[in-house]
């Protein structure tokens, strides 16, 4: 008796094959579910467009992407993080305002990976608008947003920023051992 995987198992095994960079595998479980007609949702789209991004196939993931339809903010996240992970930062950057004009709201770790490409590529004035941003929108200042913006002020020359934020930062105590 052969089992067909469900939506959730192959959500999973997609997730596990972008951790390794299996491609390979990755483009068999997507040929499968095609096969299958499991139904390509949201859900399982993110999934898809996450895994091609973390093997290094961003054309893969961004040509499934312009595909999906039902584009929630997972698979905006999807691609913008896999930009950024692949060094194209501008793109990372492109992706975000296009979310804004899809009226999408982005979630803290959109923001991270925005801010990420900021400072790489010393884009003060944008890293600045994506912080402004995050303000307006009431998207909370945890610690990976502070640690990235932390990163931009400083690369970008704004130390007396950099510090104010580094210094506002709720830094949360670490037990080691218990």
């Amino acid at each position: 008796m052969r089992v067909r995987p469900d939506k959730i198992t192959s959500v999973t095994a997609l997730y596990a094959c972008g951790k390794v960079g299996d491609a390979d595998v990755g483009r068999k479980i997507h040929a499968s579910v095609v096969m299958q007609d499991v139904g390509l949702d949201s859900f399982l789209g993110s999934s898809l467009i996450g895994m091609y991004a973390r093997c290094g196939l961003v054309e893969d993931a961004r040509r499934l992407f312009d595909r999906s339809l039902d584009k929630n903010v997972v698979c905006w996240a999807s691609m913008v993080s896999g930009y950024t992970q692949s060094g194209r930062f501008r793109e990372a950057i492109e992706l975000f305002r296009e979310m804004q004009v899809c009226d999408v709201k982005a979630n803290e770790a959109i923001v991270v990976c925005v801010i990420s490409a900021c400072a790489h590529l010393g884009a003060l004035d944008q890293g600045k608008w994506v912080h402004t941003y995050c303000e307006i929108n009431g998207i909370e200042m945890g610690n990976n947003v502070n640690n990235v913006l932390i990163d931009l002020y400083s690369k970008c020359g704004d130390l007396d920023r950099a510090m104010r934020i580094f210094h506002g930062t709720h830094i949360v105590p670490m037990s080691i051992g218990e």
